[in-house]
């Protein structure tokens, strides 16, 4: 069953990404606690024992200066266990091919400022980011798969994005993930070609209705 997921902010200024703990894998499961970072930003220690999975959602238009980096001691130091910037994400299990344990986080600033997403152990496949066809708008995640576009132009002026697509994630479990992506059995070049993508509504052609899908 989704359950909506509001968050309030953390800081005043804002530069960067949304970031969730979730009790199950691939970022299902109860939500346990949220955060908005500012970057870069202070370390935060995770619920290790509590979650499974760490998503990550852009929230704000200077994401390209940033990073957020998964570590594996809990002071945001030792070996990276995750890393995304510039797109959305989640990172499954918070283990790396290492197997170490993601124990805290922070949102750095990268030596090289680079408009192209990059990641490292995070899932960032058509569940979390698609194209949305031109350069005025952007689509945001609100569900596995299920995406709101909204226009980039609608932000405040530390550039936090004003929309409520970015504060809600709509959750369920492995089971329904796994229908939902043999529904986007096309890769994510294959979307843009969508009708879908031109609408201003959220993205539920291939889904239905939320309906179909709780």
């Amino acid at each position: 069953m989704f359950r909506p997921l509001v968050y309030s902010a953390l800081f005043a200024t804002t530069l960067g990404y949304r970031i969730f703990e979730y009790t199950g894998q691939r970022c299902t499961g109860a939500e346990v606690r949220a955060h908005r970072l500012a970057g870069p930003s202070a370390c935060i220690k995770l619920d290790e024992g509590a979650i499974s999975s760490l998503p990550v959602k852009i929230d704000n238009v200077h994401v390209h200066r940033y990073s957020v980096n998964v570590y594996g001691n809990d002071d945001c130091t030792g070996p990276v266990v995750g890393a995304i910037q510039n797109m959305n994400g989640c990172l499954n299990n918070l283990h790396a091919s290492s197997n170490t344990i993601g124990k805290s986080v922070q949102v750095v600033p990268v030596s090289r400022e680079s408009d192209t997403p990059t990641s490292e152990s995070f899932e960032t496949d058509y569940l979390y980011n698609l194209p949305a066809g031109d350069d005025e708008h952007m689509e945001v995640p609100i569900a596995h798969g299920l995406f709101r576009r909204v226009d980039k132009a609608n932000h405040a002026e530390n550039g936090a994005y004003v929309d409520e697509a970015f504060g809600m994630f709509l959750t369920t479990d492995l089971e329904h993930v796994s229908s939902i992506q043999s529904i986007w059995a096309n890769p994510i070049e294959d979307a843009t070609s969508d009708e879908s993508l031109n609408s201003s509504s959220v993205h539920v052609e291939r889904l239905g209705s939320l309906d179909d899908i709780q």
